[in-house]
């Protein structure tokens, strides 16, 4: 399954920013609109910020630029220079390197520290999924990324309005591996769900979880996280549990439920 799009970090190359034709325009649309309204994560690396500052570049863009946060050009390792070379050759082909240098950066970035990488550049869709299979990110049309983006709200929407009582650990007791095998639990009348996901650089679990309570009309919920990260998945299911049931009982600083109902 691919990863919800609101828990990771979604790279935008500047050309997806009003790509002119349908269905990309409204797509693209819609997608600074889930921004704004929502808080999906939308970034761009600093290869395309400098994109961005070019004189000919419209000033509605450069606007909507400024309410991105962008990454900053840092020295790389070298497993990462070496990565960053594999991205320029897939990239360049039989062409010339120095023609694609400023796209494959966009990539780097996009995969140091997101899981997609928005775009219409057909040079670079069509090596998707080769690029893919070398870094690990996702490079998609804006309609296509924002069908993976609807598809998670509605799967989120349905987990919460009827949640599977097959599915809850009954007050979040169990073994790891009991645990690992369902993504929420009830305790105290409260519904957790452990929404860890792997981080791009060094493949690290996190500790992510949803807090809420049902309360018929109306459905409460908030989002709490942890620096802690876990080796394996099933380990960062297990802690979510627990992460979540301190912060119920009041005994995690700094986090609360009871404006939850």
């Amino acid at each position: 399954m691919p990863i919800n799009p609101f828990i990771t970090n979604n790279f935008i190359d500047s050309c997806a920013f009003d790509p002119k034709y349908d269905p990309q325009h409204i797509s693209s649309a819609e997608i600074f609109g889930l921004h704004e309204k929502l808080g999906l994560p939308l970034h761009i690396a600093h290869s395309t910020q400098k994109e961005i500052d070019h004189p000919n570049t419209p000033a509605w863009v450069k606007q909507e630029a400024l309410k991105l946060i962008y990454t900053i050009e840092v020295q790389l390792t070298a497993s990462e220079r070496a990565r960053l070379l594999d991205v320029q050759n897939i990239l360049a082909g039989n062409g010339k390197i120095e023609n694609i240098l400023q796209d494959a950066t966009h990539i780097f970035e996009a995969q140091k520290y997101g899981s997609y990488f928005i775009t219409t550049d057909n040079r670079i869709l069509s090596r998707a999924d080769t690029l893919r299979r070398a870094c690990d990110v996702r490079i998609l049309l804006p309609s296509e990324f924002l069908s993976i983006v609807k598809k998670c709200q509605e799967e989120e929407r349905d987990a919460r309005i009827v949640p599977r009582r097959h599915e809850i650990l009954p007050q979040g007791e169990g073994t790891t591996k009991e645990a690992s095998k369902v993504r929420k639990f009830l305790y105290k009348g409260y519904i957790v769900d452990a929404v860890p996901y792997k981080l791009a650089d060094s493949h690290q679990w996190t500790l992510d979880i949803d807090i809420w309570r049902d309360l018929g009309s109306e459905i409460n919920i908030r989002h709490f996280s942890a620096k802690t990260t876990f080796e394996t998945e099933e380990e960062a299911i297990y802690h979510c549990f627990n992460f979540g049931k301190q912060i119920i009982d009041g005994k995690y600083p700094g986090c609360s439920v009871e404006d939850l109902g």
